[in-house]
């Protein structure tokens, strides 16, 4: 999770505590204080390793924390992402296709309310 998500975690999903449902409640704010300390950062542009798999965290400029991440196994590079933006706005850094490893591939996630969304 990247940083300013894990900022807004807390007051979003204790927010959501209060809202009236007539569903049976599937958290409770143990849940959340249990879930936060277990949350582990990874910034932008930073590249983790596990077990030989390497991830590398994107911005994705869509909204405050949005991201995109790159992962490679045995050489093999994708991009996974839903949304994400290419004009900046309100201060958010916004996705830079040169930022992007140029021999991997993307997939992108084409939504109803995009036209001209090409795969590459």
């Amino acid at each position: 999770m990247t940083a300013p998500t894990r900022a807004i975690f807390k007051p979003f999903t204790q927010d959501s505590l209060k809202v009236k449902s007539e569903y049976e409640e599937l958290y409770d704010k143990s849940d959340i204080d249990t879930t936060y300390r277990k949350i582990n950062v990874i910034n932008f542009d930073q590249e983790l390793e596990y077990n030989g798999i390497k991830v590398k965290c994107y911005c994705a400029g869509h909204v405050l924390g949005a991201a995109m991440f790159q992962v490679e196994i045995d050489g093999v590079k994708v991009l996974y992402t839903g949304d994400y933006s290419t004009e900046k706005e309100s201060g958010i850094n916004f996705w830079q296709k040169k930022t992007y490893s140029k021999n991997g591939k993307r997939i992108k996630i084409q939504r109803y309310d995009l036209q001209n969304c090409e795969s590459h």
